[in-house]
C-alpha cells in the first residue's frame, strides 16, 4: 500500500488503536535537568548516553529541528504518519517508529537540519512502500538486540541482531527481518501493546486493552511467557480497573512504560494518571507506591476534573526517565511535562512545560513551540526527542549545559 493509499485509513487506524485523543486547540523557568547514566529503559535500555551536568530547558521552548516535515509549520501525513511511541538511539544511530507506515526508519547520525531523510528502513523493501511492521510504536533495544511493538499484529517483533543500514533497505539486498516474534500466547496474548521497555534485565509490556502491564524477569531471547503481571489479580483477568473503581493496584488502557530495573513507572492513560514503583514489582497485582496527575489513587477524571494544571493530566501516553528526572507526555494536553527530581508526593506538580508557555495552556498548535498530541519521549545526551503525533512529525530540543 503505498503513501497516497494509507493517508485515506490513517484516522480510522488510529482511533481503533490508540487513545481518543482530544484535539484541543509563559511564565518562562528554566528546566534544569541533571543527568545521569542511561542505565535502562523508556526506549534505548541499553544504548543511552552517559552525560553530567546540567541540561537546561526554557519552558515554552522552541524545538531546533524538525523530523518528517521541511519546517515547522508543516504537518502532512507523507513521510511520516501518526508516528507514536519512543524512538531510540544506538551507538549515534537514530531509530524512528512510523506507525502509519508500519516500518522504522533509521539515520545514521541525529539529523541537524529540518526534514532530513532517512538512510535506511526496517520492515520494507523502500521508502516509498509500506512495511510489515504492522502499527510499529516504539523501539527499545538491549544487549544487541532490536525490540518494536506491532499494535495492529499483537506481537512484539525482535531483531538480533540490531539492524543497520548495511543491513537494511534500501542498501541490503536480503533486508534483515525478525528473528522471532513476542506474542504471550500463554497468557490469553497481547491486545494493543503498544510500548516495551528493556532495562536492568527486565522487560515489560503494558498490554493496554487488557488494562495490564506484563512483566518478563529477564529479557526474552525467544517467545517465552511473562513471569509476573500488574493492573490484573492474575494473567486471566482483563477489565478495567479489575472491573471496578480505580486503586493502586488497578489499571485502564496503560500505554507508556519505562524500567531500570529497580523502578517501574507506568503511563495508566485511560485512568489520566502515571504510576510509580519505587522498588521493582515482585509479585502479581502489586500495588504501586506513588500516582501523579490525581491527589490519590481512587480519582481518575482528565486534569482532576477541574483546569489543566501542574499538577494534571489528561491522557498521558508515554514516559521517559533519565537519572532522577521524569518526562511525561501529556498527550491531550498536547504537552511534555517534566520533574527535575524523582517525585516523592501523590499528585506531585512538574517543575516544567515543554509545548505550552505555561501550566495552564492546553491548546494544540504547529509551530517550533507547540505540539499536537505528544505520543513519545527520548532523552540523548543533551536533546530530547518528543513524538508529536498529529503533526506527523519529530521534535527535537537542544538543551544547554
Amino acid at each position: 500500500m503505498t503513501h497516497m493509499t494509507m493517508q485515506g485509513h490513517r484516522l480510522d487506524r488510529l482511533k481503533r488503536f490508540v487513545p481518543d485523543f482530544v484535539f484541543r486547540g509563559a511564565v518562562l523557568g528554566v528546566v534544569c535537568i541533571a543527568l545521569a547514566a542511561c542505565n535502562g529503559g523508556g526506549g534505548g535500555s541499553s544504548s543511552g548516553v552517559a552525560t553530567t551536568g546540567v541540561v537546561s530547558f526554557s519552558n515554552g521552548q522552541a524545538a531546533d529541528v524538525v523530523i518528517g516535515q521541511p519546517d515547522f509549520t508543516s504537518s502532512s501525513f507523507a513521510t511520516l504518519g501518526s508516528v507514536h511511541g519512543n524512538p531510540d538511539v544506538i551507538g549515534g544511530v537514530l531509530y524512528l517508529p512510523d506507525y502509519g507506515h508500519s516500518r522504522v526508519l533509521g539515520f545514521n547520525s541525529i539529523p541537524t537540519s529540518n526534514g532530513a531523510p532517512a538512510d535506511f528502513v526496517l520492515g520494507a523493501p523502500d521508502f516509498s512502500t509500506s512495511g510489515t511492521l504492522s502499527g510499529a510504536t516504539s523501539v527499545t533495544d538491549y544487549d544487541g538486540r532490536l525490540y518494536v511493538p506491532e499494535l495492529t499484529n499483537n506481537e512484539v517483533a525482535v531483531y538480533d541482531p540490531i539492524p543497520t543500514a548495511a543491513t537494511s533497505a534500501p542498501n541490503a539486498a536480503s533486508p534483515q527481518t525478525p528473528s522471532f516474534t513476542l506474542t504471550a500466547g500463554t497468557v490469553g496474548g497481547f491486545n494493543v501493546p503498544a510500548f516495551s521497555v528493556a532495562g536492568g534485565g527486565k522487560f515489560v509490556v503494558p498490554d493496554a486493552h487488557n488494562h495490564r502491564a506484563l512483566i518478563w524477569n529477564s529479557v526474552p531471547t525467544a517467545d517465552t511467557p511473562p513471569d509476573l503481571v500488574l493492573g490484573q489479580v492474575d494473567f486471566t483477568g482483563a477489565s478495567t480497573n479489575q472491573g471496578g473503581s480505580p486503586d493502586a493496584q488497578t489499571m485502564s488502557n496503560p500505554y507508556g512504560v519505562w524500567t531500570d530495573g529497580q523502578r517501574l513507572v507506568v503511563a495508566d492513560t485511560y485512568n489520566h494518571r502515571v504510576l510509580i514503583w519505587n522498588t521493582f514489582p515482585i509479585t502479581n497485582d502489586q500495588a504501586a507506591d506513588l500516582v501523579l496527575g490525581q491527589a490519590d489513587f481512587t480519582s481518575n477524571t482528565a486534569d482532576r476534573g477541574g483546569s489543566t494544571a501542574a499538577n494534571t493530566l489528561d491522557r498521558p501516553y508515554a514516559v521517559w526517565v533519565d537519572g532522577q528526572q521524569l518526562f511525561v507526555a501529556d498527550t491531550n494536553n498536547s504537552r511534555v511535562l517534566i520533574w527535575n527530581a524523582w517525585p516523592t508526593s501523590n499528585g506531585q506538580a512538574a517543575d516544567a512545560v515543554l509545548g505550552q508557555p505555561d501550566f495552564t495552556s492546553s491548546s494544540s498548535g504547529t509551530t517550533a513551540s507547540s505540539m499536537w498530541s505528544p505520543s513519545g519521549l527520548y532523552l540523548y545526551g543533551n536533546q530530547l526527542f518528543v513524538t508529536d503525533t498529529n503533526n506527523n512529525r519529530y521534535l527535537v530540543f537542544n538543551g544547554t549545559y
